[in-house]
């Protein structure tokens, strides 16, 4: 693949970025930039901005989209959009 160069024993992307292979690892790591306490569930373009500092791989959007979609906490978490009706 064009761009992605052996350096320091990672695959590097531009040389700049570690390019995450398929698999487990690309889940771990966005579970590590979403998750975690100190990042405090961020937004999908928060977590793809954090990834994409040190990370690359093809279709990072739509894996940050798709996992923070699914994830239940986050949906839980997230304020409802309907109308609160009052009944007096």
């Amino acid at each position: 693949m064009k761009g992605i160069t052996l350096l320091d024993g990672l695959l590097r992307w531009k040389q700049s970025c570690v390019y995450v292979l398929e698999g487990k690892l690309r889940t771990k790591v966005m579970q590590e930039m979403h998750d975690a306490p100190m990042v405090g569930h961020g937004s999908e373009k928060t977590t793809r901005e954090m990834l994409g500092k040190t990370l690359y791989w093809p279709e990072m959007k739509e894996d940050v989209e798709h996992y923070i979609r699914t994830y239940i906490k986050c949906q839980s978490l997230q304020a409802s959009t309907q109308k609160e009706v009052w009944a007096i």
